[in-house]
């Protein structure tokens, strides 16, 4: 085994990205996270975890999960849309809060 695959084995999160891949690769459509659980046994939490440190993996949405490989290019823009919008409102919230600090 190289360097590059073991150091992959060793990140956090690695065997259930594995799981969770394999999963989605089966699957053509939106899958709901009842279905990864009921399928993987991978919590919301976790799957959320996983796409947050592997972010081409897959793309969620209120409809589900869907492997990135198998998005269409309107799910993709949809999906950067959406987190380019939520991370804004983040923003805004997060300069807000900081405002109490200067009291």
């Amino acid at each position: 085994m190289n360097n590059t695959a073991r150091k992959l084995q060793d990140a956090p999160l690695y065997n259930e990205y594995s799981t969770l891949r394999d999963y989605l690769m089966q699957q053509t459509r939106w899958v709901t996270q009842q279905d990864i659980t009921h399928a993987t046994g991978l919590s919301g939490v976790v799957t959320r975890q996983i796409c947050n440190s592997y972010p081409c993996l897959a793309l969620g949405s209120t409809g589900g999960y869907r492997l990135a490989k198998y998005a269409t290019q309107r799910d993709i823009q949809h999906a950067v849309s959406t987190l380019m919008n939520r991370s804004i409102k983040m923003l805004n919230r997060a300069q807000k809060l900081s405002g109490l600090l200067a009291r």
